[in-house]
């Protein structure tokens, strides 16, 4: 193995001079793909609101086949495009119901039940002073 000080690495820098045509066309993709990621959280909102169930990306995916065989208009579009955004859309559901599960979890854990609220324990700043039980464990039975 060669030492670190004999190793050279050159680096190369490009730099991308689009045309009008050339930035058209990547305005026209961003827009393709905001209008599949709204339209996207639109419907989950809409199927949520209707029947309390979610609908994920393997389903959305389907209807967009669907779509894009029905419509030419959302066929003009590049597939992989419409892909990326219900991808994106999907992994920002995953992980805000994530984060939300662990937020509450936590929340929920520091709520315990009070176990005794008496004249003698009250505090000055609140005006009652709270005293918190520990869960106890359950006897099998």
């Amino acid at each position: 193995m060669a030492d670190s000080k004999d190793t050279a690495f050159k680096t190369f820098e490009y730099r991308i001079r689009p045309n009008k045509k050339f930035i058209a066309a990547c305005e026209k993709a961003l827009d393709d793909s905001r209008f599949v990621y709204n339209s996207a959280l639109e419907q989950r909102t809409r199927v949520y609101e209707a029947s309390g169930k979610s609908i994920g990306y393997n389903e959305q995916s389907r209807q967009l086949t669907e779509a894009r065989n029905e419509m030419p208009e959302i066929k003009n579009v590049l597939r992989m495009i419409q892909e990326d955004a219900l991808k994106r859309l999907d992994e920002a559901f995953k992980a805000f119901f994530v984060s939300f599960r662990w937020v509450s979890a936590k929340f929920f854990y520091n709520l315990r039940p009070i176990t005794e609220v008496s004249p003698s324990s009250m505090d000055s700043g609140t005006g009652v002073r709270r005293k918190h039980c520990n869960p106890q464990p359950r006897a099998n039975s």
